[in-house]
């Protein structure tokens, strides 16, 4: 329910169960639960632009799951920190850890590895290497299909799309990007489209541009043009959220959660209280106070990751401006 409310762009309501589930259970036991988790809230951190928070939490998240006996678990996460690196441009980093995935050279892609291979592919695609994550593409789908994983389907054609558009394909480009559009409006979907960020709003500007000029085509008919603006108003939306704000406003309000976690901190609660009186882990806590002092514009007087210190006259936190 978590990833479709993020999948619908309702991020308050992913954040709002995300932080249920946190709270009702151990979810560090349950890899099953602990990963996919911990995967939503880094998601969420990269929706906020908060990529070194994100950053923080898979590594905390690695280094739980490679004390587990379940090596795919770690792979899953180690994949995920390869795309934030890809994201915010590192290659080289992004290039450098794919290593440890141990993917096979030259071999048939399996279906429950497709979170390794589709990193692979948004490697290959920003180092230009087009033939050969196209060509990965192509064996991944089929799988995709055959377990009928639809938002597998979309993201697929999506980098195909996104692929092809890079090298020049128009047309390709172009019937990539409605497979992708037809499930997408069937099923509400928008951050799969939205977080490909400014490449994807170009494609969806030309795909617009097509459409005028072939009115006419029952094909194209199959997604609506007011779906289609939609994502490209999101995406006209998220730069006017990222412009500069004034000084006096946060950069993000604070919700309730992270309201009553101030509240334990101003009371002089140590990390550890803290993080038993949420039911969360001591690393989760860590990586909600960054992202707190972040919406704040403060720092604390230690480093984010070790233990707030008190202060010895009145016991609590220190925090400086």
């Amino acid at each position: 329910m978590c990833e479709g409310f993020y999948e619908w762009n309702r991020l308050v309501d992913c954040r709002a169960l995300l932080h249920q589930i946190g709270k009702s259970m151990s979810t560090t036991h349950t890899p099953g639960l602990f990963v996919p988790h911990r995967i939503m809230q880094d998601r969420l951190f990269m929706a906020d632009g908060q990529v070194q928070l994100a950053h923080e939490s898979v590594d905390e998240a690695i280094e739980a799951a490679a004390k587990l006996s379940e090596l795919n678990w770690l792979l899953f996460l180690r994949a995920f920190k390869i795309q934030i690196y890809l994201w915010e441009g590192s290659v080289a980093q992004a290039k450098k850890e794919i290593i440890l995935l141990h993917i096979p050279k030259n071999d048939m892609p399996t279906y429950s590895r497709e979170l390794e291979y589709i990193t692979l592919v948004r490697l290959l695609s920003k180092q230009h290497k087009y033939s050969e994550a196209l060509r990965l593409l192509e064996r991944l789908k089929p799988q995709s299909a055959r377990e009928c994983q639809l938002s597998s389907i979309v993201e697929i054609s999506i980098l195909q799309a996104l692929i092809e558009h890079q090298r020049g394909q128009k047309s390709a480009a172009l019937r990539y990007i409605h497979e992708a559009l037809i499930i997408g409006e069937a099923n509400g979907y928008v951050r799969s489209f939205l977080d490909e960020g400014s490449m994807m709003a170009e494609l969806l500007q030309l795909y617009v541009q097509h459409r005028s000029h072939t009115i006419h085509s029952s094909e194209l008919k199959e997604v609506s043009a007011t779906y289609v603006r939609k994502l490209i108003g999101l995406f006209t939306q998220k730069k006017e959220m990222n412009a500069p704000s004034p000084a006096s406003a946060l950069v993000e309000p604070i919700t309730p959660s992270e309201l009553n976690m101030l509240y334990l901190i101003r009371d002089g609660a140590s990390n550890k209280q803290i993080a038993e009186e949420l039911a969360l882990s001591e690393g989760t806590v860590r990586v909600y106070l960054s992202r707190i002092y972040a919406k704040l514009g403060v720092t604390p007087a230690v480093r984010p990751g070790m233990q707030h210190k008190s202060c010895s006259c009145c016991g609590k936190n220190k925090i400086r401006k």
